[in-house]
């Protein structure tokens, strides 16, 4: 069976780690993750491609994402955004709207997909 590879940011406290674990724990397809207690920091787009050259699972991308470097992961399938779109960008503040509607529009810019 496939495996996929996960990498998680943001971890603010060993509930936070222990919430997203029994969250996966039970996944067939998990064969590796790595965690950070970094939270927004950008995802490299080279390891994006890399991942994506390397399989043919989706790949997501779960960490940084933003109005500024939506375009970095166009090879992504799915993108897990959530501290750009919160008021001044702080993960611990309320969503703001005006952020998540630019991202939306900025999302709807990018070039359709090829398929795989």
């Amino acid at each position: 069976m496939p495996t996929t590879t996960l990498t998680i940011t943001g971890m603010q406290s060993d509930d936070c780690l222990r919430t997203v674990m029994n969250a996966i724990q039970d996944l067939p397809c998990i064969g590796y993750v790595d965690i950070s207690t970094a939270t927004g920091e950008a995802t490299d787009p080279a390891e994006v491609s890399a991942v994506r050259d390397a399989t043919r699972l989706p790949v997501l991308v779960g960490s940084g994402v933003s109005l500024s470097n939506l375009a970095d992961y166009a090879e992504a399938d799915a993108l897990i955004v959530g501290s750009s779109v919160k008021q001044h960008g702080l993960w611990s503040n309320p969503l703001d709207g005006a952020r998540i509607a630019a991202l939306v529009r900025a999302f709807r810019t990018l070039p359709p997909k090829a398929a795989r």
